[in-house]
């Protein structure tokens, strides 16, 4: 899915309470003063909806709604020239923490907001089905933090609207667009924490990377050289500022 970048941000968050209870769907325009609510579900509602059965990395079954079809529901209450500004998703749990996914790999991947361990309802939770881990795995994106429980609030807003600093201020290169796009979309779900960010450009420079227990993008020669083009375009502008 083609990578699009709008200088304002778009938000649309769904709002998950920690026990098994109801989904309020809402967005909010940039200036605007308060959330607009798109849709209410209450826990009846969601159990109602197109259910999915899976299993996970421990063989565990898991029942919930495609993520992807919840989202839609509310996108489709939208108008179509904003929808088109939504290309990320923020999950974000009641301890602070959160995971950030594309929108196309939630597309793509059958993502779950599971709401049932075998007869265990509740919490909701993100979970991606074992038959999913590996093509998420070879995509190059950090499946392994695809997982959050529990969920507290779901945004989706738009990857220039969260990560505008990491932008080409001068974007007539190709190149150094490609590279901007292969980085924020497979690198900075990892590189932005414990000030791992700093180390991207030795890491591209280098082409080796640490390591680690995470997704590792299977970068060929050209996303390398994009890569390249991206940080040098971008230590040149910031080295003017």
């Amino acid at each position: 899915m083609p990578m699009k970048f709008f200088s304002k941000s778009l938000v649309l968050v769904v709002f998950c309470s920690p026990a098994w209870a109801g989904v309020s769907l809402v967005w909010k325009e940039p200036g605007a003063p308060q959330f607009q609510t798109l849709k209410n579900w209450q826990d009846s509602d969601i159990s109602a909806l197109k259910s999915k059965s899976y299993q996970d990395s421990t063989n565990s079954n898991w029942n919930g709604v495609l993520l992807s079809d919840l989202i839609q529901k509310g996108l489709d209450a939208m108008p179509t020239e904003k929808r088109a500004t939504v290309d990320l998703v923020l999950v974000h749990s009641g301890t602070g923490e959160k995971i950030l996914i594309p929108r196309y790999a939630i597309v793509k991947y059958p993502i779950l907001l599971a709401y049932k361990k075998g007869q265990k309802e509740g919490p909701f939770r993100i979970l991606v089905p074992s038959q999913a881990v590996e093509k998420i795995s070879k995509a190059g994106l950090p499946v392994e933090k695809f997982h959050l429980s529990p969920v507290s609030q779901i945004e989706l807003s738009n990857y220039q609207g969260t990560f505008g600093t990491y932008f080409l201020k001068r974007r007539t290169d190709p190149a150094a667009m490609r590279g901007e796009k292969l980085f924020v979309q497979n690198c900075l779900a990892c590189h932005l924490e414990g000030g791992r960010g700093q180390k991207s450009q030795q890491i591209v420079m280098d082409r080796k990377h640490p390591l680690t227990t995470t997704s590792m993008p299977s970068f060929n020669e050209r996303d390398w050289r994009a890569l390249a083009s991206y940080f040098q375009a971008y230590l040149s502008e910031v080295n003017k500022k």
